[in-house]
């Protein structure tokens, strides 16, 4: 069966929701029957206000274990490089008890914003995240007195146990986009979180998560924007068209098309920056893509338009081979929840 979640992510600075709106969000997504609802671990983003706040993501969730009742909890996504991987297995056996075994964690490979201006070193990450997953999943199972030892090229466990035993350790799921990223995550993790991504690239990207051997057991999931709205369908199509044009610009889905785009606006350079030149890149970005990409490109990245419109583009990621649908929703926000539970939901939870 098709699982659906929601991800306060990068979405999350655009609405200007506090913390009280998050958890509020988070009840309404559990109480409404989404499977999954996630949040992002990042010390800054896009758009930079005074009304943006960005929380610690273990506090928060934290905060919402007790408010949940039902929905899985997850990172979507924390960093080996900001967190050591002995606090991220400590924390997140410590969220798989206070969730009752309803915990995923969700790690990626980090980006410059969060790294850069802190003084996080960021070299090497995709070395790191295997060294760092590998080393999470031996602590899970490890105690005191049934210590683990590892020697990797960034992290060293020497006889080393955590003391917090659980009935069974959090699912572990990958933010992966590269192919070195996709095919590790065939091989060791849980569950595979791609994004910025069209239905014809994640069929693509499934063969290559294949070659790990373990696509069967693996929770195929896609983190997307989505914006809808029963009454105007065109003005959430509009909304979604600022984000769907910045996550589009990937050389992967625009070659394709006979499209190049310069490698110092392509989305992968804006990763590698600070944060204080993002809204100028993005901006970059966005002049590029009005004058090159059409739209019915630009809305091949994205889920916008009406329930029934909407129902038919989750379609064409489900064939490509989606499961698990991680949404970041935009637009008439709460309204939008209740419509997608009321009208699109039970489209899928009933075949």
């Amino acid at each position: 069966m098709v699982k659906f979640g929601v991800h306060m992510g990068t979405n999350q600075p655009f609405l200007k929701f506090k913390v009280p709106d998050i958890v509020k969000s988070s009840q309404l997504a559990d109480t409404l029957g989404f499977d999954s609802i996630w949040v992002m671990d990042h010390l800054n983003w896009t758009p930079i206000s005074a009304k943006t706040v960005i929380p610690d993501a273990f506090i928060l969730l934290g905060h919402l274990a007790d408010k949940v009742k039902n929905a899985t909890l997850g990172t979507c996504v924390t960093d080996p490089h900001r967190r050591h991987p002995a606090q991220i297995a400590l924390a997140t056996l410590t969220m798989q008890d206070l969730t009752k075994g309803r915990f995923i964690l969700g790690i990626g490979a980090g980006e410059a914003a969060n790294l850069i201006d802190f003084g996080v070193p960021c070299n090497k990450p995709v070395t790191r995240l295997k060294e760092a997953t590998k080393v999470i999943k031996l602590l899970w199972n490890s105690t005191v007195k049934k210590s683990v030892s590892f020697q990797g090229e960034f992290f060293h466990l020497d006889h080393a146990g955590l003391q917090f035993k659980v009935a069974a350790p959090p699912k572990l799921y990958l933010a992966a986009n590269s192919p070195k990223t996709i095919q590790f995550t065939g091989e060791i993790a849980d569950g595979w979180i791609p994004a910025n991504i069209t239905a014809d690239l994640y069929k693509k990207q499934l063969k290559i998560l294949e070659k790990g051997g373990r696509a069967s057991e693996i929770d195929k999931c896609i983190e997307i924007w989505i914006a809808i709205s029963k009454e105007n369908p065109e003005m959430a199509k509009r909304a979604i068209k600022a984000p769907a044009s910045v996550l589009i610009a990937r050389k992967e889905i625009l070659s394709p098309h006979n499209i190049e785009i310069p490698e110092d606006i392509e989305l992968e350079s804006l990763y590698r920056e600070p944060i204080r030149f993002h809204t100028k890149k993005q901006q970059q970005i966005i002049e590029f893509v009005s004058k090159n990409v059409p739209d019915e490109i630009i809305e091949s990245i994205a889920i916008a338009g009406s329930p029934n419109e909407v129902i038919d583009q989750i379609n064409e990621f489900i064939k490509a081979g989606a499961e698990h649908f991680i949404f970041e929703f935009i637009g008439d926000y709460f309204n939008s929840l209740k419509l997608f539970a009321e009208e699109v939901m039970p489209h899928f939870k009933s075949e």
